[in-house]
């Protein structure tokens, strides 16, 4: 059985692992998952929003890495 997860919303200004600071648009798409996985009761239904959410995080970074979009620490 899958474990409810406690869900933080994503600040904007988000900086991810590679260094890549999100834009306001993908912040606010990653948070739709944090707020329908609140809201979600179902096993089935939390798994496919956990493996959606995650799915989207990996796609914003590539797209990130192909935009100027990094910032110099």
């Amino acid at each position: 059985m899958i474990t409810k997860p406690v869900t933080t919303p994503m600040t904007y200004g988000f900086k991810d692992f590679n260094g890549n600071v999100w834009h306001n648009s993908a912040v606010d798409a990653y948070n739709v998952y944090n707020t329908e996985l609140d809201r979600a009761r179902q096993p089935s239904t939390i798994e496919f929003l956990l493996d959606q959410r995650h799915r989207m995080f990996v796609l914003i970074m590539a797209d990130c890495n192909t935009q100027t979009t990094t910032t110099e620490a």
